[in-house]
């Protein structure tokens, strides 16, 4: 895609958002589009971005598992809840843990279907103790990517 039409699309994307209301529960279907989903993963395999979540990565090492070195279910649910206060002005604590249980379960769910490994489902989701770099990757960019 040539700069001109980055550009366009940039200048698109923000003046859809210039708006002010709840974002959480409003959509666009522009980010939809074929040429912006494109954008999107392209962004998600950059390793600028990579590198970003990578230092956020080893800033919530005191939330990790010792043993494994991957952050834990637990952690991951507080920390989501975290990043929810500060994000949504309409914060109700009840809502954000059942929102960050969800989070979870469908990161757990989507990754482990996507690589094709077993234990794709809600009981084995809710179960699973840790998750990796590489899924906390994911998770980190599909938060930004949405909000």
């Amino acid at each position: 895609m040539n700069r001109w039409k980055r550009a366009k699309a940039t200048i698109s994307v923000v003046s859809a958002f210039k708006r002010s209301s709840k974002y959480k529960t409003e959509g666009n279907k522009y980010m939809d589009s074929p040429a912006i989903k494109y954008m999107r993963e392209r962004l998600r395999q950059s390793a600028q971005i990579k590198r970003v979540v990578d230092r956020f990565w080893t800033a919530v090492d005191m939330i990790k598992d010792p043993d494994s070195g991957k952050v834990t279910r637990d952690s991951y649910i507080e920390l989501n809840v975290k990043l929810q206060k500060a994000m949504i002005s309409d914060f109700d604590e009840d809502v954000a843990y059942r929102d960050a249980r969800i989070d979870w379960d469908k990161d757990i769910i989507g990754r482990k279907r996507a690589r094709g490994e077993e234990g794709a489902d809600a009981a084995s989701a809710a179960t699973t103790c840790t998750m990796s770099f590489v899924d906390f990757n994911d998770s980190m960019f599909e938060l930004v990517d949405l909000w």
